[in-house]
């Protein structure tokens, strides 16, 4: 059941109780989300790039974490970052150690958009940058 809220005009409205998250379900998060970063900083939002991006997330939010972390589907180009790993340009995220220790990558639309890039925090993954120019891992 809902409760009531009285606005000033007198009238009330329903307000639904709210519904505890699914906790299997991925979740999105900008908390983390480093527009400076150099990876981010061309992020043009034009043509299809914003219906692109949030298609991807709208997508991903029907999958569990267990489906997202097993995707071995080459089009979402699905795996954890080795920072270690020599393609890969950077050290890490520049925060906590724990959060690069988690740090994941996915693709928008195969190449054409890029990647994004960021940590799980549970069911959450918060995303730290968007790498349309694959700069994290360097085309060759």
């Amino acid at each position: 059941m809902g409760k009531y809220d009285f606005s000033p005009t007198g009238i009330s409205t329903r307000i639904p109780s709210p519904k505890e998250p699914k906790l299997g379900k991925i979740r999105f998060s900008f908390i983390f989300y480093n527009p400076k970063h150099e990876t981010s900083k061309k992020v043009v939002f034009h043509n299809k790039y914003p219906k692109e991006f949030l298609s991807k997330l709208k997508e991903f939010e029907d999958w569990t974490l267990k489906k997202f972390i097993h995707c071995k589907d080459n089009s979402h180009r699905i795996h954890p970052i080795d920072w270690k790993e020599e393609k890969v340009k950077y050290a890490g995220f520049g925060l906590e150690s724990e959060y690069d220790e988690n740090a994941w990558q996915f693709s928008i639309t195969g190449n054409k958009y890029g990647r994004v890039h960021g940590f799980f925090i549970d069911n959450v993954f918060h995303i730290v940058w968007l790498d349309p120019q694959h700069k994290v891992y360097p085309r060759q």
